[in-house]
């Protein structure tokens, strides 16, 4: 993911994949990153909202996470 990112950094999708790659790994705040950086970039999909939340709750930031599961209902 490092060198597609490298190449095209604006592409909101890797970013969002990348995430979903790091929280598999157990890297939760590395994935929480990733995912910030992809909505940042223009991803709203209800997908974002809850793989961050996941992820955010797995690294124990329960508030943020409940916030983040809201976001993916709306």
């Amino acid at each position: 993911f490092e060198r597609a990112i490298a190449v095209d950094p604006a592409r909101p999708l890797l970013r969002h994949r990348h995430g979903v790659a790091l929280r598999a790994a157990c890297r939760f705040d590395d994935a929480c990153s990733a995912f910030a950086e992809a909505r940042r970039l223009g991803d709203s999909s209800s997908e974002l909202f809850s793989n961050w939340a996941a992820a955010s709750l797995e690294a124990g930031q329960v508030e943020e996470a409940a916030g983040l599961y809201r976001q993916a209902l709306q």
